[in-house]
């Protein structure tokens, strides 16, 4: 068997192949470019490249470490920064930072102690209560005494007529529960 030889084409902006008569063929009766369904798959796909660019360089700067508007804790921040990044004071004049959205989510919370809690979590993470106190008592080190007075009286504008002692207590058991779950997972 003797193998022929193909011609082989050029091939065109779609990857097909063809001859001359079908080049002139496209070019007096070219096609419509895109139906409406194309131009609307054509735009979600465009939209879906640029947020997976977005979210391939957020991971990138995520693993690297070095995110550029990488927003702050809340807590202590300069007031120029918690201004850049939108944030509240709580309790005016203490320089204590928080967002909108925690602000918000305080004011569902029903209870004068439940909102305690979840403030002293938005500026704490669980490890960093475990080891800790209110007040300097008992040997061991203190929270930040102008967060801790942010959270009571952010409580007492919230819920008129409460008093310190309930709050401070519930804080405390927050506290005291953490250690508890804490020496427990290392007993097992």
């Amino acid at each position: 068997m003797i193998a022929a030889k193909r011609k082989v084409l050029p091939s065109d902006k779609f990857g097909e192949t063809r001859s001359s008569n079908q080049k002139e063929a496209a070019i007096k009766f070219p096609r419509k470019q895109h139906c409406t369904r194309c131009d609307s798959l054509l735009a979600e796909m465009n939209e879906l490249k640029a947020a997976n660019t977005l979210l391939t360089n957020q991971l990138n700067q995520y693993r690297s470490g070095t995110t550029d508007a990488e927003a702050p804790r809340p807590g202590k921040v300069p007031k120029a920064i918690a201004e850049q990044h939108q944030m509240i004071e709580l309790c005016p004049g203490k320089r204590v930072y928080v967002y909108e959205s925690h602000i918000t989510k305080a004011h569902t919370k029903k209870t004068a102690t439940a909102t305690a809690c979840f403030l002293l979590s938005c500026f704490y993470k669980d490890a960093e209560l475990i080891g800790k106190s209110l007040t300097e008592k008992n040997g061991k080190p203190c929270l930040d005494v102008d967060i801790i007075e942010s959270i009571l009286s952010f409580i007492r504008k919230r819920f008129n007529g409460i008093s310190n002692s309930p709050v401070c207590i519930a804080l405390r058991n927050k506290i005291t529960c953490l250690e508890a779950c804490a020496l427990k997972k290392q007993g097992q």
